[in-house]
């Protein structure tokens, strides 16, 4: 009938849905019908998923309001406002690929660095430009360990856990300038945060722990207070680690792909046990006496596994869209978590109930 949308595929049912949903809302009915696209029953499946991709892909959320507008080029990168003064995203890789660390594969560090690098400038923009001790949990490769001693003044110390079970005790590595072959030696603690902390209390001005609490496999809390032990009051956690609701993540779940991490090469510590919401982390430091002071998702590289059938795109682009328009959520959808905490407070040493379960009832909280 005139008011009937045929399309010659199987997959009537999300193509429909999807066309409710654009036509029902006013902000993206009144765009579409400025680009010529109110009348979407007269394409068919094909013209429509690449006009439709084309377009919505160029809409954004401004402010907190639900109005949109067109941007080409939309995407603000968040590195800019974290570069040292003078520096570009080019001059901080082109810095930290002149270094290699002594007997690690040379290929995959490059690739690990090539991944990365934009996260690094962002954590490195969360550490205040002081001075004092700063402790950095996790250190290997050192990639955050030569831009700290680049830009900042901090006196740093080094964490490292390979082997579990391995007793506490102080080690070393080196990390060679491509360029002349010179050795800087970085000598650290191995231990695990999980179980010890070997520093003495209220030491560290500072505490990095990047990309370490997903990969802990028990007591994510026992860590936390570790740490906080460690670090003086007043003193900055500054914690970084992958996003559980990142957009690509939607993605799989969409295609029915499994989010969880593959087992490991490196053993249970080398892949990530538990991975968290912005939200999740935000309840965790809070309990535990911090102040968040800076939190945020960003994106850092390409999505790995990317390649999407375009009515997942479509969908995607939709839920990209509502999600943002939700209040709290419209920067939720990066691939990692950043956040600069104040260690102010005792904190409450139970256990939560959405992060354990099956502990004795005076071990844990709501």
């Amino acid at each position: 009938g005139p008011n009937q949308l045929i399309f010659e595929t199987i997959d009537y049912p999300t193509i429909a849905a999807a066309i409710h949903v654009i036509t029902h809302n006013s902000a993206m009915s009144l765009f579409l019908a400025k680009k010529g696209l109110r009348n979407l029953r007269k394409y068919n499946q094909e013209t429509l998923e690449e006009k439709f991709l084309s377009t919505v892909s160029q809409l954004t959320y401004v402010n907190s309001t639900n109005d949109m507008k067109v941007m080409k080029n939309s995407q603000i990168s968040q590195i800019t406002q974290h570069l040292p003064p003078g520096e570009t995203e080019i001059s901080i890789l082109d810095y930290l690929s002149g270094f290699k660390l002594e007997d690690a594969p040379e290929i995959e560090m490059q690739n690990y660095l090539n991944q990365d690098y934009k996260r690094f400038i962002l954590t490195l923009g969360l550490i205040p430009a002081d001075s004092g001790n700063l402790l950095e949990i996790g250190a290997n490769p050192y990639f955050m360990s030569l831009l700290i001693e680049k830009f900042l003044n901090y006196k740093l110390f080094f964490t490292n856990h390979f082997i579990d079970g391995h007793p506490v005790e102080e080690a070393n590595q080196y990390v060679i300038k491509k360029a002349t072959g010179a050795k800087t030696e970085y000598r650290y603690m191995h231990f695990n945060i999980e179980n010890e902390m070997p520093f003495e209390d209220n030491k560290f001005d500072i505490v990095l722990f990047c990309e370490v609490i997903e990969h802990l496999k028990f007591d994510p809390i026992n860590a936390l207070l570790n740490i906080k032990k460690c670090l003086k009051k007043g003193g900055y956690l500054i914690l970084t680690t992958p996003n559980v609701s990142r957009l690509e993540n939607i993605a799989k779940m969409i295609e029915g792909q499994n989010i969880y991490d593959p087992y490991s090469a490196y053993g249970i510590y080398g892949r990530h046990n538990r991975e968290y919401t912005k939200h999740e982390l935000f309840l965790l430091l809070t309990q535990l006496g911090f102040e968040v002071e800076v939190i945020f998702s960003s994106d850092v590289h390409e999505v790995r596994n990317s390649i999407h059938t375009k009515m997942v795109k479509i969908i995607l682009n939709l839920a990209k869209r509502f999600i943002k328009g939700m209040k709290n959520r419209e920067h939720d959808l990066g691939q990692y978590n950043f956040i600069r905490a104040r260690n102010v407070s005792e904190p409450n040493q139970l256990r939560p109930r959405w992060l354990y379960r099956s502990y004795d009832e005076d071990e844990m909280c709501d």
